[in-house]
């Protein structure tokens, strides 16, 4: 049986091959940094947005880790709602509010109106 591999950066992940979690990323690395920098933020900003370390959202963007299923659903969440035709500053403020309100609004945001466009 051939080994699996992270089709976004094609390259073996072998924890997750012994696991048996293996998984793609439905994002790729420029969609990371296409959302961040639609919303303006710096890598600093988007870690304290996401709730992450700036070497994280680094490394994510640079291809050299995946992030959890979680923050992707997050990121997918904001690119949802920038497409949804929400300013980038509503977001932003919206991000501002405490953790349970803002993923509450952010996801009603993205997908309220029927969905990802």
């Amino acid at each position: 049986m051939p080994r699996p591999y992270n089709t976004v950066y094609n390259r073996c992940l072998p924890c997750w091959w012994r696991c048996g979690r293996v998984t793609t990323m439905p994002l790729t690395t420029q969609d990371l940094v296409r959302i961040r920098t639609t919303l303006g933020l710096t890598q600093e900003r988007m870690a304290a947005l996401l709730g992450v370390s700036f070497v994280s959202v680094n490394r994510w963007e640079r291809g050299h880790s995946v992030p959890l299923r979680a923050v992707l659903d997050l990121y997918e969440a904001l690119d949802g709602a920038v497409r949804a035709g929400n300013p980038p500053e509503k977001i932003i403020r919206v991000a501002a509010e405490e953790r349970p309100q803002f993923l509450q609004k952010i996801f009603t945001m993205a997908y309220a109106s029927g969905g990802r466009r």
